[in-house]
């Protein structure tokens, strides 16, 4: 949400012509036709980047699927607590001078309010060992909540954009 506001704000920004609507119109399509994708790889390569390479090398990192163990409805994931177990896992840094684990890493695949079945694959968790790997996803297992009545998603987070 907040990232196509912002890429929205930067249209607008850039061509006076833009209504909002025009804006966020060309910033959905970009997203869903895959030219900002393909920008992003673009871009990493004019900088010296190489997506092909690291795909390849983090391919045969482990990863452990986390699944829903109830069908229901996802009713919080703990943010904080995501984050911290990814840092600990080596995704992040604690001090200036941790090494950062390149392998490890979350995804979220069900947000909060999605419906899930039992056994869906709700987060998976990656890392550069087997052990952390399931460690970690034995981790977000407590953290993502499912309930078996729908829930509401959280009000949005922008409430208002003031413009000159």
């Amino acid at each position: 949400e907040v990232t196509f506001a912002l890429a929205t704000e930067m249209l607008l920004l850039s061509d006076a012509a833009l209504t909002e609507a025009d804006a966020r119109t060309r910033v959905v399509h970009a997203w869903n036709s895959g030219a900002a994708h393909q920008e992003f790889h673009a871009m990493l390569a004019r900088q010296g980047g190489r997506w092909s390479a690291s795909v390849e090398r983090y391919a045969g990192c482990p990863v452990v699927d986390v699944v829903s163990e109830h069908a229901g409805w996802v009713a919080d994931i703990n943010a904080r607590d995501v984050a911290i177990a990814a840092m600990e896992a080596g995704a992040g840094r604690m001090r200036e001078d941790d090494m950062i684990d390149h392998a490890a890493g979350v995804v979220i695949l069900a947000p909060t309010g999605t419906k899930v079945e039992l056994g869906m694959v709700v987060a998976r968790a990656y890392a550069s060992t087997q052990s952390k790997a399931e460690s970690l996803g034995a981790q977000l297992r407590t953290m993502i909540q499912t309930v078996t009545a729908p829930v509401e998603r959280e009000p949005p987070r922008i409430l208002d954009i003031w413009r000159d």
